[in-house]
């Protein structure tokens, strides 16, 4: 017997046996594990310090370092399990946050002016610190009362 016909009475005989022992509940439970799996798994991206770091250094077209998470999981005191289990009446919400700061001149006093709010407001930079242009993304959580 070559290799492919071993492989094939393998395959038949495994197919065999699982058509027989058919399920229904088993068969339900399997699609729930899967979906349950799926479901972790875009939470888990969600929360992933190195997925926010790639995902909006590409948005905002900054570099990684740039891009700021307070934590890699928001606070649990909202979660429904922990003590004392139950509803708690709140939930956190991922907050983005991109801040660029642009610096310039005065055009009638050359005085130096930064802006904090992309160019909407400006204020005076007479040199008591150093500002310097740049773009950052903050990633935080904030909590959301129901």
């Amino acid at each position: 017997m070559d290799d492919d016909e071993l492989y094939d009475t393998i395959h038949n005989a495994v197919r065999d046996a699982l058509s027989q022992h058919k399920n229904p509940v088993t068969e339900a439970a399997f699609l729930v594990l899967v979906v349950w799996l799926v479901i972790a798994g875009f939470d888990y991206l969600s929360y992933a310090r190195w997925v926010n770091k790639f995902r909006y250094s590409a948005w905002y077209n900054v570099n990684a370092s740039q891009v700021q998470q307070s934590e890699d999981k928001p606070p649990s005191d909202c979660d429904f399990l922990k003590a004392p289990i139950g509803r708690k009446g709140c939930h956190y919400d991922k907050r983005v946050t991109y801040e660029r700061v642009i610096t310039s001149r005065d055009t009638s006093t050359n005085r130096p002016i930064v802006s904090y709010d992309e160019g909407k407001t400006w204020t005076w930079n007479d040199g008591d610190y150093p500002v310097s242009p740049s773009k950052t993304v903050y990633v935080g959580w904030q909590k959301i009362e129901e």
